[in-house]
């Protein structure tokens, strides 16, 4: 079965930069270079390309998914250790695993300095006897941060009669009462030493990626100050307490001490708006120290394939690379809904592969670290024909499109990095869920089918 698509390269301009697009049939745009320019955030047509690509034909093989997409890209799952535990028949399917919450902070060191690494070890021991990669999940995150980091940062900043940040200029740089450069140096410190140890605990010889910042993007549509044009223009695009409240303002039962505490931390508001870059060049300091050669240091976000959130990411790319700070990939959490493709699968499949093309043609790779689709209205735990059939096919056009980027054809252009890994978010149905490619008892559903196969299995 040979599939072949057909797309259309133009060069714009957009937010003071030079950017190569993409432009499918629709009219939907991806980035894909960036050089500095004058003026302001906006798309100007400026030449056109056209770009084929042919991503092969299903080569069927013993092993499951994983050798069959073995010259494509990792295929990975995460979840709990336990849970693998009790789907042994199934595991051969994937070479990647990623703790679904195990390596987050807050699991892994509490009190301050005391690290408890058994479930960790688990995975990784897991991932060895079984030739798997583990996928680092994840450095720096607004939740999951222990509560020893809450007691020696802080979180909160003195307000006006008007709701907003009291701020005062200390050295040049704007300041929030409360905040001061002792307390971002102290942050720094903090971020730096879960950075550094994290990763040389767990090490390279399984690990091969992390995902040093999680989630730091304001949502496009869920927040008090939801992302807008104009707020990407002026480069006001990371979440924190005053944006994104709501997300922000919840207590949570610290699982190392068992105490309820307020523990999704403000890092903007203790270090500055540069604390993505300070994570990621922190990170990269840790491989070159550590001797890790290969490992890939990622940005891992929800929505990503979203128009309005995938140019907010772009624009943090940008300043990134501008700053000389190294990333090697984006991360799509890729928790999508059936009804969000049956609504209009060609809407949703261009802004799917027109975001695929602003990241890799960036220089950067892409994954699915998350990926499920999940039905409304499912009984039971169960699908209708018409149901199974459409995740089925939803599932195929993912996989045709992240095929068309993937190392098993050169790169779609000069410098264009590649789609290197999809990570379901659990393999099999549970009684209450109906997003994934295994069914309760571990058969495969007809989605699986369908990736298996490279789309023919009606």
């Amino acid at each position: 079965m040979l599939n072949k698509r057909t797309s259309v390269l133009k060069r714009i301009a957009i937010s003071g930069l030079a950017i190569t697009m993409l432009c499918t049939a629709s009219g939907m745009f991806a980035a894909c270079e960036f050089a500095d320019t004058d003026g302001g955030y906006k798309v100007e047509n400026i030449d056109l390309e056209e770009v084929s690509r042919d991503e092969g034909e299903a080569v069927l093989r013993e092993g499951g998914l994983a050798e069959i997409y073995k010259d494509y890209f990792v295929v990975g799952v995460s979840g709990k250790g336990s849970t693998f535990e009790n789907q042994k028949s199934i595991i051969s399917n994937f070479n990647s695993v990623s703790p679904e919450y195990d390596m987050k902070w807050n699991r892994t060191e509490y009190p301050e300095g005391e690290y408890h690494n058994t479930s960790v070890n688990n995975f990784i021991n897991l991932a060895s006897q079984n030739d798997m990669g583990v996928r680092g999940h994840c450095l720096i995150w607004y939740q999951s941060t222990p509560k020893w980091v809450h007691d020696k940062l802080g979180n909160k900043c003195q307000m006006d009669e008007n709701g907003e940040p009291v701020t005062h200029t200390v050295n040049g740089r704007e300041l929030r009462i409360g905040e001061t450069e002792e307390n971002r140096e102290l942050g720094l410190e903090v971020m730096r030493n879960r950075i550094y140890s994290a990763m040389e605990q767990y090490g390279d010889e399984t690990v091969y990626c992390w995902d040093v910042v999680n989630e730091a993007l304001i949502p496009w549509d869920d927040a008090e100050k939801p992302l807008t044009k104009k707020m990407i223009e002026e480069g006001d695009i990371y979440r924190n307490g005053e944006n994104d409240a709501r997300h922000f303002g919840k207590d949570q039962e610290d699982p190392g001490t068992g105490e309820t505490v307020y523990w999704r931390l403000d890092w903007e508001k203790v270090i500055g708006e540069d604390f993505i870059q300070q994570a990621f060049q922190m990170a990269d300091d840790a491989c070159r120290e550590f001797g890790y050669d290969d490992m890939d240091l990622f940005y891992n976000d929800y929505d990503l394939t979203n128009p309005m959130k995938r140019d907010a990411c772009l624009r943090m790319i940008h300043d990134l690379q501008q700053g000389g700070i190294r990333i090697d990939g984006i991360g799509e959490q890729a928790h999508y809904t059936l009804e969000s493709y049956t609504a209009d699968k060609e809407k949703w499949l261009t802004n799917f592969e027109t975001a695929i093309q602003a990241y890799t043609g960036l220089g950067l790779d892409f994954q699915l670290t998350e990926l499920e689709i999940t039905v409304k209205g499912a009984t039971d735990g169960k699908l209708t024909e018409q149901q199974e059939k459409d995740q089925a096919e939803m599932y195929s056009e993912i996989f045709r499109i992240c095929r068309k980027y993937s190392k098993k054809l050169p790169p779609w252009k000069e410098g264009a990095g590649y789609v290197t890994g999809i990570t379901f978010w659990g393999a099999a149905d549970d009684g209450s869920t109906t997003s994934h490619i295994f069914n309760q008892d571990l058969t495969p559903k007809m989605a699986y089918d369908a990736i298996a196969t490279f789309g023919d299995f009606e």
